[in-house]
């Protein structure tokens, strides 16, 4: 969700004692270099990049953030790296981007992830698991810590809800707005569905 309020909400910085891991990349080259500094703040070693899932807004910050982490192994699942293959020529398209705000803009460049096979990546000798979260329109993978009270001493949490949106920059969002926009926009996407049905329509 863009704005001052606004919050990352499809990457994550997976944190032990002494290494991290980030997940998914942002939307753009700018949400992945800003991704990029807060993670150097914490001030550990990164020892991985995972991407979760094959869509876009999962992966088009790589390139910017491997600025910040110069040399960074990125990994994802065979299935990840085959939608990105097939997806990634119409990426790089800018028309692509003109529906979303000014710091949203063709990647320039695809960083196609190397093959990870292994069902865990370790992290200071604790295992994050890479699990399939069930029906999903594109093949994903979720993060999964066993020992949760390891885990929670290392992740910030707040106590506000955060709700994720497709929204621009183009104007201040109430709240409201910020509610209804989400809810119009997947009533939008499944009329769109009854009446088109090939990838390029749909994006």
């Amino acid at each position: 969700m863009p704005g001052e309020r606004g919050h990352f909400v499809n990457s994550g910085i997976v944190t032990s004692s002494k290494e991290m891991l980030i997940i998914d990349t942002q939307l753009s080259a700018e949400y992945g270099r800003r991704l990029g500094l807060r993670a150097k703040y914490l001030d550990k070693h990164l020892k991985a990049i995972y991407i979760s899932h094959g869509h876009g807004d999962h992966t088009w910050g790589t390139k910017d953030l491997l600025k910040v982490f110069l040399g960074t192994p990125v990994f994802a699942s065979q299935e990840t790296i085959n939608k990105m293959i097939k997806d990634s020529p119409e990426w790089l398209d800018p028309k692509l981007f003109r529906p979303f705000s000014n710091n949203v803009g063709a990647p320039g460049k695809i960083i196609i992830p190397q093959l990870w096979n292994e069902s865990t990546i370790e992290l200071d000798g604790e295992l994050a698991h890479l699990l399939p979260p069930g029906r999903v329109s594109c093949p994903s993978k979720e993060i999964w810590i066993e020992n949760a009270k390891k885990a929670r001493d290392h992740v910030k949490t707040n106590n506000r809800s955060i709700v994720p949106g497709h929204l621009g920059n183009s104007r201040k969002w109430t709240e409201d707005e910020m509610l209804e926009f989400p809810v119009k926009y997947v009533e939008t996407y499944n009329e769109a569905l009854k009446e088109n049905t090939t990838d390029k329509v749909l994006g």
